[in-house]
């Protein structure tokens, strides 16, 4: 298969014409390992000092920053995923 051969994806790059205005061009997006947190609550504790934080059960830890809407703020020493929201609006700016 040509495809396995060392140097074959080089090659296709290599004899690519790409001043041709007529060839094919392809737009894609890789996403991963987006850290969701199905469990993530607004208003909750993004300090609370546990492995998860951002959750109905956080307790507050030394600062008392709260979980926002779209995520924790940066200057929180938190263990919070992202929530939904904020994937979902992600992937409908990347559509």
């Amino acid at each position: 298969m040509p495809s396995d051969a060392p140097g074959y994806i080089d090659s296709l790059y290599l004899n690519t014409d790409l001043s041709d205005p007529t060839r094919e061009k392809i737009t894609f997006i890789h996403f991963s390992d987006a850290h969701l947190d199905m469990y993530y609550e607004e208003g909750t504790y993004a300090d609370c000092g546990s492995n998860y934080c951002c959750r109905s059960e956080s307790a507050p830890g030394q600062d008392t920053v709260l979980a926002g809407k779209w995520g924790a703020t940066s200057n929180s020493k938190n263990n919070c995923d992202i929530p939904m929201i904020t994937l979902q609006n992600a992937l409908q700016q990347i559509k």
